[in-house]
C-alpha cells in the first residue's frame, strides 16, 4: 500500500513539472486574463456602430423632411439588404430625441 502511494505522489510531481502541464496551466491563464475585457469591447463596438446607424438614418429623415413614422420602415429596408440595424433605437420617439440633438 506504501509503494502505491509513493508511485502516485512521484507521478503527480513528475506530471506537475512537466512541459505539458506548464503549458496548459499558461493557456488557461492567457485565455481568461483578457477574454471578458474583449468581448465586453466587440459588443460595445457593435452597439456603437449600430447606434450610429440608426443616427444616420434618422438624419436622412430630417434632412429630406420625412416624418418620424417612416423609421421602421427605413429600417426594414436596410435590413432586407443586409444591414444589421440592431434592435434598439428603432422607436418614434427615439427618432425625435436624435432630432433634438442636431443642430
Amino acid at each position: 500500500m506504501e509503494v502505491s502511494r509513493v508511485f502516485r505522489e512521484k507521478k503527480m510531481h513528475e506530471h506537475k513539472n512537466s512541459d505539458s502541464h506548464n503549458a496548459c496551466r499558461k493557456a488557461m491563464s492567457d485565455a481568461t486574463a483578457d477574454k471578458l475585457s474583449e468581448v465586453l469591447q466587440q459588443a460595445n463596438a457593435t452597439e456603437v456602430n449600430n447606434t450610429c446607424k440608426i443616427f444616420n438614418t434618422c438624419y436622412y429623415l430630417l434632412q429630406k423632411e420625412r416624418p418620424f413614422f417612416d423609421l421602421p420602415a427605413l429600417v426594414d429596408s436596410q435590413r432586407a439588404n443586409g444591414l444589421d440595424m440592431g434592435v434598439l433605437l428603432h422607436s418614434r420617439v427615439t427618432t425625435e430625441k436624435i432630432g433634438h440633438s442636431v443642430p
